[in-house]
């Protein structure tokens, strides 16, 4: 499905976190112009396409409204983690937000999930996709109670039900 190139430029510079100023400035455009190419009343020249693409971190096609395979993952979520305290096993679920810039993908869990003393911990984290199906990262605890023994690295992939 082809998307419109308004809608890209749109969508992306929401997605990066960018204001209409900041991505002007970014591509070496008039703010004014930005707002006609976002309203679809007009379409860049390849030129300018070229630095807009690049100022949002898509290729030309993805820009010109080519499909991508490109997971988005923005938003609130919820995890789960198993951890151990005091020789017990502790399972807990935490709200986690998520924010992506690119292909980095940023993690930061908003609440505790259990108390310190039953061994929740508020953490933070980076991961990246490789080879379309993997997602490796890291999180490291923000408490400073568990900040020296609390740094793992994060391994997800994806399973098809072939």
């Amino acid at each position: 499905m082809r998307v419109e190139m308004s809608e890209v430029i749109r969508g992306r510079r929401a997605e990066l976190g960018m204001s209409q100023a900041q991505f002007a400035a970014a591509a070496g455009v008039d703010t004014r112009q930005i707002r006609r190419y976002e309203s679809g009343e007009q379409q860049p020249m390849l030129s300018v396409a070229v630095a807009i693409a690049q100022a949002l971190e898509i290729t030309v096609g993805q820009l010109a409204g080519e499909p991508t395979h490109r997971v988005v993952l923005i938003g609130d979520c919820w995890a789960s983690w198993q951890t151990f305290k005091d020789q017990r096993e502790v399972i807990t679920a935490q709200e986690v937000r998520l924010a992506q810039r690119g292909d980095e993908l940023r993690v930061e869990v908003t609440t505790r999930g259990v108390a310190v003393e039953d061994g929740g911990y508020l953490w933070r984290g980076e991961m990246r996709p490789w080879d379309s199906e993997i997602l490796m990262g890291w999180y490291t605890a923000d408490d400073q109670a568990h900040a020296p023994r609390a740094r793992c690295t994060s391994f997800f992939i994806r399973m098809d039900s072939q």
